[in-house]
């Protein structure tokens, strides 16, 4: 009685002590886990998303979707302006375009305290700058750029694949030359005419009626009126030629300015001219 009685007793203490193990051996390793998880956090907390995270992705498109309607809403509003005939016929668009729309995309982020530049940067940084002068002028500069500048961003970012650049803006051709010329009134009087000549006698190639632009700063925004033509170049033959211009005085009298030329004039060559009359 007594030998089955102690061993029903190790029998239990052998039990008890494999009990103990299974639940050492379970508890251990959830104890490391409480405790290694919240320094992992942290280290996550601390660690800024990079452009390679899953999570930096969809708010960086919706902010340059943004950039991308407002840039289209800026272009389809100024079309309507920089298309209208007497801005093209008054001012230099190459001047005056950019400069425009940098205006109005400033008064229009300004007014509404866009700052999708910095939204960018706490994104990616994870920071939490405030809205701020520098962000919302890269801003209105990005919009101003057009939706061409903001498709660029969406192409870098990986948003939108990449497309063959457009063709450069037109030279001049190989075979030919270009030339303009700018009148200095002094005694001309209404239209001058500018005449050319490869040889033998002048031909009128084309006019003048406007005042010229004393101020250089005017000329680089408005149209010149007393340069032809207006803009570019007037296409000549390669060959030797000879220019002048020819108009009226006050009294009627017919004057004409000095001859430039006669010159020979090579293929591909742009040259600009400025008489007095």
């Amino acid at each position: 009685m007594h030998q089955q009685a102690g061993s029903r007793q190790c029998s239990a203490l052998r039990s008890l002590s494999a009990g103990l193990s299974s639940i050492r051996s379970f508890l251990l390793p959830a104890v490391l886990l409480a405790v290694t998880t919240p320094g992992i956090r942290a280290q996550d907390a601390q660690t800024p998303p990079t452009l390679t995270a899953h999570d930096v992705y969809t708010p960086s498109f919706q902010a340059l979707f943004t950039l991308f309607i407002l840039a289209v809403l800026l272009e389809s509003g100024l079309a309507i302006i920089f298309n209208w005939k007497l801005f093209i016929s008054t001012f230099d668009a190459k001047a005056t375009k950019p400069l425009i729309a940098v205006l109005v995309a400033s008064l229009f982020v300004f007014r509404y305290k866009l700052d999708i530049v910095t939204r960018l940067v706490n994104i990616y940084t994870n920071a939490g700058y405030p809205i701020n002068f520098a962000g919302k002028f890269l801003t209105a500069l990005v919009i101003a750029g057009g939706s061409a500048g903001v498709n660029r961003l969406l192409q870098a970012l990986g948003f939108r694949s990449v497309q063959t650049e457009s063709q450069p803006p037109p030279r001049v051709p190989p075979a030919v030359a270009w030339i303009s010329v700018t009148l200095k009134r002094v005694k001309a009087e209404g239209m001058v005419n500018v005449l050319a000549r490869p040889d033998g006698n002048f031909s009128l190639i084309g006019t003048i009626s406007g005042p010229g632009l004393a101020n250089p700063l005017l000329r680089f925004f408005f149209q010149d009126r007393a340069r032809f033509p207006g803009s570019g170049g007037h296409t000549l033959v390669p060959g030797t030629w000879a220019i002048q211009l020819e108009g009226v005085d006050r009294n009627g009298a017919v004057i004409q300015s000095r001859l430039w030329g006669p010159y020979a004039i090579a293929a591909g060559t742009i040259i600009d001219i400025e008489l007095t009359l």
